[in-house]
């Protein structure tokens, strides 16, 4: 029997990326509340009414329809058809929502010097402690109870070595050390993962508030296109989406709140959207971005490195 669903939003993105007319896709893996199709090489994900919207999905008014991993589909801007359960996805209706940190919408600013002490702070009293929120204690100085973890404390190791390649632009010094953490910790996209695409979004966003864009686009492709192959598919598109500074609604509402001059009100309730991605994922993505920002700050002055 015919059915349809409607899809509410669509990144801008994954729109100029559709092709005209029907090309052959394949669902590649079905979660609760996502699917991911696998069109030459490029994932597309569906994400249902509870998501956040992402990089290269787009976002239905409803519930996912019933998918199977495997089973083929056909894809264009117009939508996708599912011929072996006759469902068609409809794009007409959905809001194009551009996801780049590069947007001119909001100009980002260097954050207001209490800023990162307030993310810290979220992340120690609301975030998941599981993943590598634990970094606070084992990478700074104050001592905090947080249980670690075996993952944690490989990646504490290795993490300094890519602080210190940021500091100094060296590319291939950065990629060398995303690649020592890569595919490490717990979840469908591991913490080191989700810690990496972090500290790149705080990359780029430095990046842009001291305008130079060049320079920290450099930094992090070289460090996602290292670190993707040693993880799974699904995780090493959001790297690579991250290193083009393509984020996640959520975690972009927060990225223009944090980067501003004036501490904003609203950031606790954008890092709590944040928190409430995934398992740690939210969390490790926010340990991220503290401390990408916290060793860029460290330099002073107007240049990354």
């Amino acid at each position: 029997m015919k059915s349809t669903s409607t899809a509410e939003a669509i990144s801008a993105q994954l729109l100029a990326l559709l092709p005209s007319h029907l090309e052959e896709a394949a669902v590649q893996s079905v979660f609760h509340s996502s699917a991911n199709l696998l069109w030459q090489g490029q994932l597309v994900t569906l994400l249902d009414d509870t998501r956040p919207l992402y990089p290269c999905a787009a976002r239905l008014s409803s519930s996912l329809p019933a998918l199977t991993v495997g089973e083929p589909a056909l894809l264009s801007r117009e939508g996708i058809f599912f011929p072996q359960s006759e469902h068609t996805v409809h794009f007409a209706r959905a809001e194009i929502t551009s996801l780049s940190l590069f947007s001119p919408c909001i100009p980002l600013q260097l954050p207001h010097p209490a800023a990162l002490q307030a993310l810290r702070e979220i992340i120690l009293t609301s975030g998941k402690p599981e993943g590598f929120a634990p970094l606070l204690s084992l990478l700074e100085d104050e001592p905090i109870s947080l249980p670690d973890n075996p993952y944690v404390r490989y990646a504490a190791q290795r993490i300094p070595a890519l602080f210190t390649a940021l500091r100094q632009k060296d590319a291939k010094a950065a990629a060398e050390a995303a690649y020592s953490i890569a595919g490490c910790g717990i979840g469908l996209t591991p913490s080191a993962d989700d810690f990496l695409c972090g500290v790149m979004t705080a990359v780029l966003a430095t990046a842009i508030a001291r305008g130079e864009e060049p320079e920290g686009l450099a930094l992090t492709a070289a460090m996602a296109e290292r670190a993707a192959p040693r993880t799974n598919l699904i995780s090493a598109a959001f790297l690579r989406q991250a290193a083009k500074g393509q984020l996640s609604s959520d975690v972009l509402t927060l990225i223009r709140t944090l980067y501003s001059r004036v501490l904003s009100l609203r950031l606790p309730s954008a890092a709590m959207n944040v928190i409430a991605f995934g398992e740690t994922s939210g969390t490790d993505i926010l340990t991220g971005i503290y401390f990408g920002q916290k060793n860029l700050s460290e330099l002073g002055g107007n240049g990354i490195g």
